[in-house]
């Protein structure tokens, strides 16, 4: 992998993300209450072969989130994340029609027999953005319908 290669997935999947919450995080602070719901992934809590770089910026967002949740509690801000499996997007639409077999080898993995949908991801931000979750912070919620490996 090229370095500046590196440094674009890195720079879109965790500065990006640091960013975007140093100015969000300052009307939250002053206001004393907020919701940060991140888009990590199954890639930062598994490693897999050839996606280096990306599990390794989705990793170091998990723990900048679980980081931030401590340093942002005392203002009542929750930050917390939802990890998707690999989901039907036109990215992944192009990559698995140049790679079918990989295509099948990643619904092999998942009981539910298929790849997620970005709806498969709605009500973990619903109940993240919500009063219910009110006690929860630090975490990430898993959505990969029990993925085996």
């Amino acid at each position: 992998m090229r370095r500046e290669a590196w440094n674009n997935v890195i720079n879109l999947n965790l500065t990006a993300a640091f960013m975007l919450s140093k100015v969000i995080g300052k009307e939250m602070i002053k206001n004393k209450k907020g919701r940060v719901i991140h888009i990590a992934s199954t890639g930062g809590l598994r490693a897999g072969a050839n996606f280096s770089a990306y599990g390794a910026s989705k990793a170091g967002l998990i723990h900048f989130l679980k980081s931030l949740a401590l340093e942002w509690a005392p203002y009542r801000i929750n930050v917390n994340a939802i990890a998707p499996t690999a989901t039907e997007t036109q990215f992944t639409a192009e990559y698995y029609a140049q790679y079918p077999e990989k295509k099948q080898a990643t619904i092999k993995n998942h009981p539910f027999g298929r790849l997620g949908k970005v709806e498969d991801y709605v009500g973990a931000a619903v109940y993240l953005a919500s009063p219910a979750s009110e006690f929860v912070n630090g975490e990430v919620i898993v959505i990969d319908s029990g993925k085996i490996i």
